[in-house]
């Protein structure tokens, strides 16, 4: 199994461009990976099934493939956004003074927590579903997590952190250690299966998706006395329903968190994108992506760095928030009180105003 399950194809038979009259024999090729005009006509670059290096090949041997329709319906990458090491720290201090002041935060994740352990995003500068795309073969079983999966592992064991609903199939948060119990898995994971028959569920050590199956099926059989049902993976395709226990949850949970805490997703992909904006009153978002996303306009902190680097300067900075004492001073009667609040005002809603616009 591999990470290209969201666009598998089965290999199409064209011929190796090749000017020697030994290279007659039809061979598969797998995929299109770059586009240019020549002479006056569109060529494309394909990788082979056979190994071979990739070639340029005219657009008439193309026509009618699934590949050349992927190549067509890939994105054009969004450009990253590269702050200064200076206003990343300046960000990640202010994250750090959200975290500290937060009693119950949720974070939504996606693709780009897990670049830095070498799994390949969708969107990103080199993202699956780009035409800069680099396909990979790759055992999700080997990856290990990154220090943001790390990160929210630490938040949760002091408290703060209550629940991740994530849109990754990987497996990395709950290798990480984080309690499977408080992840919604909104996409399915690649190393848990099911039964149909009595929903019994099984995680496994390894991926247990079949490529070679339309409908889900791993070929294995419940183990569970009396049952003996096939066994089917959980992963949502485009077009399929979400998984209903995994969705309840992720909707009960998000309107309870005073801090929304979203990371490497370019908040595209609904429903998951609009849960950490949900019941808004009195609660904090703040958006962590190397891309601009389309709902930065309605964060209270924006940080457009990968991040690995944002958590990594928040979480040192957490922990020696926490380890101060409280202050023991008490101000005399009468004697003012420093503040950096600022003034005070109540903001009055409408109905139907929205509530970013209120401020």
């Amino acid at each position: 199994c591999t990470l290209l399950i969201m666009s598998k194809r089965k290999p199409q038979p064209i011929q190796h461009e090749d000017n020697s009259d030994e290279a007659e024999d039809l061979v598969d090729f797998l995929d299109v990976i770059d586009e240019r005009k020549r002479n006056g006509r569109i060529e494309y670059k394909v990788t082979w099934a056979d190994g071979a290096e990739p070639s340029w090949v005219p657009s008439q041997y193309l026509e009618g493939t699934s590949a050349l329709e992927d190549w067509h319906d890939r994105e054009e990458a969004d450009p990253e956004i590269e702050l200064s090491a200076a206003e990343i720290k300046h960000k990640a201090s202010a994250l750090a003074r959200l975290l500290y002041d937060s009693k119950r935060i949720v974070a939504h994740t996606g693709a780009g927590v897990s670049t830095s352990a070498g799994v390949p995003d969708f969107r990103g500068k080199n993202g699956l579903w780009t035409k800069n795309a680099r396909r990979m073969q790759l055992k999700l079983s080997e990856v290990k997590p990154t220090e943001t999966h790390q990160a929210l592992v630490e938040l949760h064991r002091m408290g703060k952190l209550a629940w991740i609903v994530t849109q990754n199939y990987d497996n990395l948060h709950v290798k990480s250690g984080f309690p499977r119990e408080c992840i919604s898995e909104l996409h399915g994971n690649l190393f848990v299966e099911f039964c149909k028959q009595c929903n019994a569920k099984y995680a496994r050590d390894f991926e247990v998706m079949d490529d070679k199956a339309e409908d889900h099926a791993t070929g294995r059989l419940c183990s569970t006395p009396g049952c003996g049902g096939a066994l089917y993976d959980n992963i949502v395709h485009f077009g399929e329903d979400l998984d209903q226990d995994a969705f309840k949850a992720a909707w009960r949970e998000s309107p309870k968190a005073d801090l929304s805490l979203c990371m490497g997703s370019k908040l595209i992909v609904t429903p998951a994108c609009d849960l950490p904006f949900k019941q808004r009153r009195n609660k904090k978002v703040v958006v962590i992506n190397l891309q601009k996303t389309m709902k930065d306009h309605k964060a209270d902190l924006v940080i457009h760095a990968p991040c690995d680097d944002v958590l990594r300067l928040a979480m040192a900075e957490l922990r020696q928030l926490q380890e101060q004492p409280p202050s023991d001073e008490v101000p005399a009667a009468g004697a003012p009180v420093a503040s950096n609040a600022g003034p005070r005002r109540s903001t009055r809603l409408r109905a139907g105003q929205d509530i970013d616009a209120a401020r």
